[in-house]
């Protein structure tokens, strides 16, 4: 009778793991979605300017702190950090590159190009049920620590963000 209970639950266990895989599995396809669109439409227009550029905020997320090359926003208690290479254009692949350097640790890359720009997002679990999120255009990027729940939301969020940034001057 032990072994019989013992079975059951490890094929509970099994069913639940390959629940939440796909849960997750799902969430990049989203994603993988959601790149294609911020690359081919129209961006959103920028609303804040800082740091000598111009940039969208959705309505929840606040400015905090910037200097030359960081931004650093919040949306009630999560920190986001809006990078901005003013070197690299919107098709530039450098920041990419940089950190293609370390993709063993990440568990999820996508990339899409159109004529006019190179979009980009890398997925790392960081703790269980926790994953560093960034999405790019060209030289400008955005990072976040998200959960399963959160990640496409937060990802379209950044991505509409990263994608209507532009250089003053």
């Amino acid at each position: 009778m032990l072994r019989r209970s013992q079975v059951i639950q490890l094929l509970l266990f099994v069913f639940l793991l390959s629940a939440c895989t796909s849960s997750l599995q799902d969430k990049q396809q989203d994603v993988k979605k959601l790149l294609e669109t911020s690359v081919t439409d129209e961006s959103e227009k920028p609303n804040k300017e800082a740091e000598g550029i111009r940039f969208y905020l959705p309505f929840a997320m606040k400015m905090n702190e910037s200097d030359d090359n960081n931004i650093l926003v919040t949306k009630g208690d999560q920190l986001f950090i809006l990078f901005i290479n003013k070197n690299e254009k919107e098709d530039s692949r450098v920041v990419y590159e940089a950190m293609l350097k370390e993709a063993n640790s990440y568990m999820f890359t996508e990339t899409f190009t159109n004529k006019h720009k190179f979009g980009y997002v890398f997925l790392k679990e960081t703790d269980k049920n926790k994953y560093e999120l960034t999405v790019g255009i060209g030289g400008y990027k955005m990072t976040t620590m998200t959960d399963l729940k959160r990640l496409t939301q937060d990802a379209e969020m950044m991505m509409k963000v990263v994608s209507s940034i532009e250089l003053v001057g």
